[in-house]
């Protein structure tokens, strides 16, 4: 009898052993980590190339961008000292000298480059890798402006806008940017091409212009005498709220 006793006692002791050592691994599974997360702090400052990036080659150059050739006419550099700016735009618009209709509407083409690709760009620089939003746009200025019905035609027929790259035009990321297919710049402001807002952008962005036409709406209405002096200015800006 006190065997069997004895035996029971040890059977009990262990069963309770047994149970107190799966409650300790239960217990020590169910620990959570304290602290569990902590940080190392990462100093760095990443600041924009100088100038604000590379000013590439505009599409046909003018031989001599100090000197407008309106025989000659290209694409002049601004090389802009910043990451936004216009990067370039046509040296000269020349439509030499041509006799104004009696009366109707009238389109005179404009000198077209005879080297390059035999076209008008304007560039618009954006390397400032924000997202930011600008438009570009066109009127015309002086004594030409002040004629009724006169406005400076171009568009491209597509909209298209590329990238120059270092001088070669490629597709610009999809997304980006907007361009017009076709613009009338007179006294009022028309829009050419815009970058989107909540891109990145961190281009060259180039506009060919197509064909460059002055369009008279009435010749009879206007009056003839030399027009050197007018011009067409570009206003890029960053769009309101950007």
């Amino acid at each position: 009898m006190k065997k069997h006793v004895a035996l029971f006692s040890s059977v009990l002791m262990m069963s309770t052993t047994l149970l107190g050592a799966g409650s300790v691994f239960a217990a020590s599974e169910n620990i959570d980590a304290n602290p569990a997360t902590t940080s190392t702090p990462v100093q760095a400052v990443l600041e924009l190339p100088n100038s604000g990036g590379t000013n590439p080659t505009p599409p046909t150059p003018p031989v001599d961008p100090g000197n407008p050739d309106p025989d000659n006419p290209g694409n002049v550099p601004n090389d802009p000292n910043g990451a936004f700016g216009m990067a370039y735009q046509p040296d000269v618009f020349n439509f030499g000298t041509v006799s104004l209709k009696e009366t109707g509407t009238q389109e005179i083409n404009a000198k077209m480059p005879t080297t390059g690709d035999n076209k008008f760009h304007v560039g618009v620089k954006d390397k400032t890798r924000e997202t930011k939003g600008w438009t570009l746009k066109a009127k015309l200025t002086g004594s030409l402006s002040e004629q009724d019905g006169v406005s400076i035609e171009i568009g491209n027929g597509s909209g298209d806008v590329k990238v120059n790259n270092d001088g070669n035009l490629v597709n610009a990321p999809e997304g980006t940017v907007t361009g017009q297919s076709s613009v009338s710049a007179g006294k009022t402001e028309a829009l050419v091409m815009s970058g989107t807002q909540g891109k990145i952008h961190n281009d060259v962005y180039d506009y060919e212009l197509g064909a460059v036409k002055i369009k008279i709406q009435d010749a009879k209405t206007i009056q003839a005498k030399d027009y050197r002096g007018s011009a067409v200015q570009w206003n890029l800006e960053r769009t309101p709220g950007a």
